[in-house]
């Protein structure tokens, strides 16, 4: 499984398990991931963080996707724990 921002893959996850709605693994960055590091951390960070520092394509939902072997599915904005080597996402519904 991979996760993508548009049409670029930031990062594998594996170990794979589902809690409820929520899907969780570990993960591995590729290189791309590291444009985009300011701003995930600042999504998981525990005392917030100001929307209006960073690009609106980040923000919008419709850009987050995950990559199976046999499909592409729509997810929110992923938890991505950087020091701890784990990620949290949710699929998205329209």
């Amino acid at each position: 499984m991979e996760i993508l921002f548009k049409d670029e893959v930031i990062v594998r996850i594996d170990n794979i398990y589902k809690e409820d709605k929520w899907i969780h693994g570990t993960f591995t960055a590729y290189e791309g991931y590291y444009k985009y590091k300011q701003f995930l951390d600042a999504v998981v960070c525990e005392s917030g963080f100001n929307e209006n520092e960073f690009d609106k394509e980040l923000l919008n939902e419709h850009n987050w996707f995950i990559k199976t072997e046999k499909s592409l599915e729509k997810i929110w904005v992923p938890a991505i724990y950087y020091e701890d080597g784990d990620v949290s996402l949710k699929y998205r519904v329209d």
